[in-house]
């Protein structure tokens, strides 16, 4: 069973991956990459979607 990912617009726009100084990690994707991300999975998705199972998922903080 696959089930659907959000489109990168409905994720939560106070995740926006920024520190409180001019810290930039090197470690996390940029923001702007997201849609480029989720979609280029997609399309591996349907390419292999015979012969294994793509998850799409993010793993990240959110702090308050």
């Amino acid at each position: 069973m696959i089930t659907p990912t959000p489109p990168a617009a409905t994720i939560r726009q106070k995740v926006i991956w920024k520190y409180h100084t001019n810290y930039i990690s090197d470690i996390r994707m940029f923001p702007e990459k997201l849609s480029e991300y989720i979609e280029s999975l997609r399309l591996l998705r349907e390419k292999y979607k015979n012969q294994i199972s793509i998850k799409i998922g993010l793993e990240c903080e959110i702090l308050d």
